[in-house]
């Protein structure tokens, strides 16, 4: 592991670039829950107004787009992450930026396979199913279903 004082001003730079990407990949994930609360409390609001229930199953589907788009964006967030890490170790190319890259992703997938890397972040199938995502999404889901099953009865 290289140390502060040994990096160079390229290498600071380059890591300072990649920083404020992961920083507005992060931004747009909060911005995409906002939006999926927003959007689906108001399916949920007129289903309850209108007392239709499939306004309220309705509002399952933009949930489960900005599910997708919110996975999306934390795939890449991840990927850079993991690039942060390289350029810091010095083992990726000055001012590289194609950690989302189909190139980047397989050999990140390569080493995850042989176990120097741990989880394969680079997986669109395991991002979209990680915890986090599963309890904020599945919550919406959930009160929309259970919002139109109280509607049907």
């Amino acid at each position: 592991m290289q140390k502060y004082e040994e990096a160079s001003e390229n290498q600071v730079k380059h890591l300072e670039m990649i920083q404020a990407v992961i920083a507005r990949l992060g931004s747009n994930g909060f911005v995409i829950k906002g939006w999926a609360v927003t959007v689906a409390g108001a399916f949920l609001a007129f289903a309850v107004n209108r007392n239709k229930w499939g306004l309220a199953v309705a509002g399952v589907i933009p949930t489960f787009l900005f599910w997708m788009l919110d996975a999306s964006f934390l795939r890449s967030e991840r990927l850079f992450r993991d690039l942060f890490d390289q350029v810091r170790m010095g083992f990726e190319a000055p001012f590289y930026m194609g950690a989302t890259t189909s190139e980047y992703v397989k050999k990140i997938k390569a080493e995850a396979a042989e176990n120097k890397r741990g989880e394969n972040i680079g997986s669109r199938f395991r991002t979209f199913w990680r915890e986090t995502l599963i309890l904020f999404y599945g919550a919406i889901l959930l009160t929309c279903l259970v919002t139109a099953a109280i509607i049907c009865h």
